[in-house]
Formats: structure tokens, C-alpha cells, sequence
């Protein structure tokens, strides 16, 4: 059967938790279907940062294309829209080719988008509006802007908002200036038709204590990577990469740079900001209810195939 005679694009959605294995699986559902893959992870996207953000090296993707990988560099914008756009290109021309488009990834947000799942402002002045009053916080270190907080209609709120909090300064006024609350930036949650017909498996862990020593066994594989070194090239270029400076694997070891906290204290906040990572991917991925949900523990790939086929070929 041709599944690809379809005026809607069948695709298959391998997502889940941070280090349950969702990679390995999509090669191995590819490789089985004739497919190729498109990657839903938003630092993967970045040229340079391997380590960090667990980019599937060469040699483990065994001769299956993959998409939406090493797209731009660290210090390029590049919004979930963008994303959104480059994606469903990639997917259209894997159809065209006669081939089936295995989604893989763990951004939620990115991949509710490019399924359609939520509702995209392509217009990118959220963007915009978010780097002015970036630069209106680089003009005075913030101070400007904790003042207009408190100045606010609500102050306080923000009373104990600290002059060196970046983050929450200024996606707090966005919310006082725009009335939206970030990080629900570029998109809004309404349903809408998706231009896709998706077989979608989620992996979720039961056991959540298995899933930590996952987590905590991954994190020491990538320090002997040399993950310290690629954390120090994002801290060098912080102010340039302001994506990456922000992610986890990268920000966690911001203070050792600096001097104000040892090496293991760092690494232990990275195993700590992964595992509640994790609870967040969980509680946006239980929102599918169409998908099959898998236990990591006990993934069988072989009835994950069989999963696969038979919803082809309804």
C-alpha cells in the first residue's frame, strides 16, 4: 500500500521524555519503513553544539537521513515559526520522494506546532517586541525595568524580583506591557486542523526513579565528552548566543566560569534542572490523546513496529 497517495501526508511521531531513548527507536523505525528523519528538538538545530543538546553523532544515525539538525548558528534567531516552516518543507519533499517522515524529538512546543496541535503567530513581533526590552535591560543592567515592575499595577508581585534575574525582568514585562504570559509566546492554544495524518508514540517512563539514573548516567557520559568545554564556549559567547546561554547543559556551569561555585555543584544543578525538565515534557505529552504511550522500561521494538504498520494501513 502507498501511503504517500494521500492528498494529507502520513507521518510517524517518535516523542517522549529526555534520555528515554526516542532517538535510537526512530532510527530503528526508519531504517524498517523507509524513512527519514525530522529532528523536534530546539537546540539541535544549532551548528556547534553537540554534546549538550545529545545530538545523534554520525556513525548511531546508520546511514538514515536526517532533517532539522546543524540548521543555523548559535548566535541566529530562530523562532518556532521559522521552525515550523523548515520542518514542513522537510516533509513535504520526504513524501514527494516517495518516503515516510519520522517526527523525532522532545519540544513539546515545537512539535504541537508543526502537527498543527496549536495555533502559530507567524508574524514574528513577539520576537521583536521581546528583544527591545532585552536591549532596554542591556542599557542599564535592569534597573530601568524593576522599576517599572514595581511601578506596576500589581508591585507586589514583584518585590523580591532580584536586579540580575534577566529572564523573569523581562518576561515579566512583557506580560505587563503585552498582557500574555511568555514562554506561551508564538502560538496560542486553538485546536485547528493539522496538515498531517500522524501515527504518534510517546515514550513515558513509569518507573520515574529509573528514568533519574538515566539522566544522572547520560550527564556523566557527556562531562567525559567534553561537555565542560562546549559549556565554556556558550559562556564565552554568551551575550552572542542568547538561545544556547539560556539552555540547560550550558547555563548550569555559567557559575563555575565565574568563580561563585565548585564543578560538582554545577553538575549536580544540571542532573537537577534535567529531571524537572523531564516533569515538564511529561505533563505536555499526556495531553495526546490519540497517542500510544510506551514505558521505556520495557520498549519492545518489534511491537512498536507492529503499532506502526497497522495504523498505516488503516
Amino acid at each position: 500500500m502507498d501511503v504517500f497517495n494521500r492528498e494529507i501526508i502520513t507521518t510517524v511521531l517518535i516523542a517522549g521524555l529526555t534520555a528515554t531513548g526516542k532517538s535510537e527507536l526512530a532510527i530503528e523505525i526508519a531504517a524498517k519503513l523507509n524513512g527519514e528523519i525530522v529532528s523536534a528538538d530546539s537546540m539541535q538545530i544549532y551548528k556547534g553544539l553537540d554534546i549538550g543538546t545529545a545530538k545523534i553523532t554520525n556513525e548511531s544515525r546508520r546511514g538514515v537521513v536526517h532533517h532539522m539538525i546543524d540548521v543555523v548558528a548559535p548566535e541566529t534567531c530562530y523562532s518556532v515559526a521559522d521552525y515550523v516552516r523548515d520542518a514542513q518543507e522537510c516533509i513535504r519533499k520526504i513524501s514527494e520522494r516517495g518516503k515516510l517522515p519520522v517526527i523525532c524529538g522532545g519540544t513539546g512546543l515545537y512539535i504541537s506546532s508543526l502537527l498543527g496541535y496549536v495555533k502559530l503567530d507567524c508574524s514574528g513581533t513577539l520576537q521583536e517586541k521581546k528583544e527591545i526590552i532585552e536591549e532596554e535591560y542591556d542599557k542599564d543592567k535592569g534597573r530601568s525595568l524593576l522599576n517599572e515592575l514595581r511601578a506596576s499595577n500589581n508591585p507586589y508581585r514583584y518585590k523580591h524580583v532580584h536586579v540580575n534575574d534577566k529572564k523573569r525582568i523581562v518576561r515579566s514585562i512583557e506580560k505587563e506591557r503585552y498582557g500574555y504570559r511568555p514562554p506561551k509566546t508564538e502560538y496560542e492554544t486553538e485546536e485547528i486542523i493539522s496538515p498531517y495524518r500522524c501515527i504518534e508514540i510517546i515514550i513515558l517512563p513509569k518507573d520515574r526513579e529509573m528514568l533519574y539514573k538515566r539522566i544522572d548516567s547520560r550527564t556523566d557520559n557527556m562531562l567525559e565528552m567534553g561537555l565542560l568545554k562546549e559549556a565554556g564556549y556558550v559562556y564565552r559567547n554568551r551575550m552572542n548566543f542568547k538561545t544556547a546561554a539560556q539552555a540547560i547543559a550550558y547555563k548550569e556551569f555559567f557559575p563555575y566560569f565565574e568563580g561563585v561555585s565548585t564543578l560538582e555543584k554545577c553538575v549536580e544543578k544540571l542532573k537537577q534542572s534535567t529531571r524537572q525538565y523531564a516533569k515538564r515534557q511529561a505533563t505536555w505529552f499526556k495531553r495526546y490523546n490519540n497517542a500510544v504511550f510506551i514505558d521505556s522500561e520495557t520498549l519492545d521494538f518489534n511491537n512498536i513496529l507492529s503499532i506502526v504498520k497497522n495504523r498505516i494501513k488503516v
